[in-house]
């Protein structure tokens, strides 16, 4: 987990586009967490993997068993058929020994002997003729033909008096035309024949599928030489789980379980009768190493399916990625790019490709409303400095005739106010002269003070025309601080 979080800081601060960075992030935690249920769920699902193989087992062995004993079921029906010949129907000898010696020589491979028996016990035999001395009326399968009437009778294996060999025998009635039992039809099969009805069926990884009897004896084997000498209550004490499935064959019931043999290896075994026979069933055994084989494999091939959706799932999300994050975001960020070049027009048509209601999408349309207003509001902005630039400049042509004005009025002030003081020397001068004449024309006096009476008028419109030079004065500084300011105004 700690790589994980180191994994994931990584791919947040290493710079990368962000829908690199979702994947980065997407993929790894999610195999992160399919790999920590996988072995979580590891004994779990291995548990149901194997109950469903040992399901399988069962029914691959109810299978194989309904094959054997469609088989056996062969046997009988290809005897009954022998024994509804009109040839075999005489229960004449002469009649039937060479019919008889030919179906025996055909069936070599299935029977190894061909017997009519009469309703007293006395019996003939394909290819040799009839048997003195030996009767058969002795036999379960005589007296479940003659006495029972029934269909076909089959016995348990034996050892053949005469031959040794190991057989069971197979039974039918020999009717006549009117449908009366007259005889017996019987035929010895050799355990080797039912052995190759087993063997049709292989077991993979060392497992074995064996026939058994009544008795828990194998009848039916690959392996030839375990025929009537094994038995399943023989090896159960040193064994595992032998002894339920002996006791499910003795019962003539289906079995299934665990088994440990005494050179140790581990079987899964199920057992299931073979019908239309005296108590037999069929055992299938299959190692469990090759059970769990199966259920492993069956496990790694769901994580491979798994991996195989990751990967999927995977490309899925790159594609919706690249189509819903991707691209939209590219062509976000190249409208901000222009945006901040100055170029607010550009892109906007492509921003309008982005379909659907997320929120790529409300940037988008947000992006775009900010672009437009952008360009409205700088649009606003040209056309205010355009208005402020015409302002100015009339502003300034005021500013200029105002400043024209004023130094026209200056210029006329200043020659007032030249002409003025030029008065009051020529005025100053007559009064020293007069003063200096006092003394002089003293007789003049009255003259004299009678003009400076009519000279205070004229002082007083001199005091008068310097107050208004003072305030044409301000007036000039004024117009030349607006011209200046107006002439600021311009140059912004």
């Amino acid at each position: 987990m700690s790589i994980l979080a180191a994994f994931l800081f990584f791919i947040i601060t290493f710079p990368m586009k962000l829908s690199n960075k979702v994947l980065c992030a997407l993929v790894p935690t999610v195999a992160t967490a399919m790999l920590v249920s996988a072995v979580v769920n590891f004994r779990t699902i291995l548990s149901n993997q194997q109950e469903s193989t040992e399901t399988t087992q069962l029914l691959l062995s109810r299978k194989t068993t309904s094959q054997v004993s469609m088989s056996l079921n062969n046997l009988v029906e290809e005897l009954d058929w022998i024994a509804q010949r009109s040839e075999v129907q005489t229960m004449q000898w002469d009649s039937m020994s060479a019919y008889l010696a030919s179906k025996a020589a055909a069936c070599s491979d299935k029977f190894s002997m061909l017997m009519v028996i009469t309703p007293e016990g006395d019996y003939y035999v394909a290819g040799r003729g009839f048997i003195e001395g030996r009767n058969l009326a002795d036999r379960e399968y005589f007296k479940t033909i003659m006495d029972q009437g029934a269909a076909s009778a089959m016995t348990s294996p034996d050892f053949s008096k005469s031959t040794g060999e190991m057989k069971y025998t197979v039974a039918v009635p020999i009717k006549s035309a009117d449908s009366v039992t007259v005889g017996c039809l019987a035929a010895n099969v050799g355990l080797s024949t039912l052995s190759a009805f087993v063997a049709q069926d292989t077991v993979a990884g060392g497992g074995f599928i064996w026939a058994l009897d009544e008795k828990a004896t194998v009848i039916g084997s690959a392996d030839r030489s375990l025929l009537m000498k094994c038995n399943l209550d023989s090896i159960a004490p040193k064994s595992r789980g032998v002894d339920a499935i002996s006791s499910a064959v003795k019962q003539g019931q289906e079995g299934a379980g665990y088994v440990t043999l005494p050179n140790g290896d581990k079987f899964f075994a199920t057992c299931c009768p073979i019908g239309a026979t005296p108590g037999w069933s069929l055992l299938m055994a299959v190692s469990d190493s090759q059970l769990l084989s199966v259920a492993r494999t069956t496990f790694f091939q769901s994580i491979t399916m798994l991996v195989l959706m990751l990967i999927a799932v995977t490309i899925l999300v790159v594609l919706l990625l690249r189509r819903w994050l991707s691209r939209p975001l590219g062509q976000l960020s190249r409208a901000i790019a222009n945006v901040a070049d100055g170029n607010l027009k550009a892109n906007l048509d492509e921003l309008n490709d982005n379909r659907g209601g997320d929120e790529v999408r409300a940037m988008t349309a947000s992006v775009k409303l900010m672009c437009e207003r952008l360009s409205r509001i700088v649009t606003d902005i040209k056309t205010g400095s355009d208005l402020l630039n015409s302002s100015s400049q009339q502003v300034a042509d005021l500013s200029q005739g105002l400043s024209s004005g004023a130094s026209r009025q200056a210029e006329n002030v200043a020659a007032l106010t030249s002409t003025t003081a030029q008065m009051a020397s020529d005025i100053r001068l007559n009064y020293a002269n007069i003063r200096n004449a006092d003394s002089s024309f003293s007789s003049s006096y009255s003259r004299v003070a009678e003009l400076a009476e009519r000279l205070k008028p004229l002082f007083a419109i001199n005091n008068d025309i310097a107050r208004q030079t003072s305030i044409v004065g301000d007036i000039a500084r004024q117009i030349n601080i607006l011209s200046i300011n107006a002439a600021v105004e311009a140059a912004r």
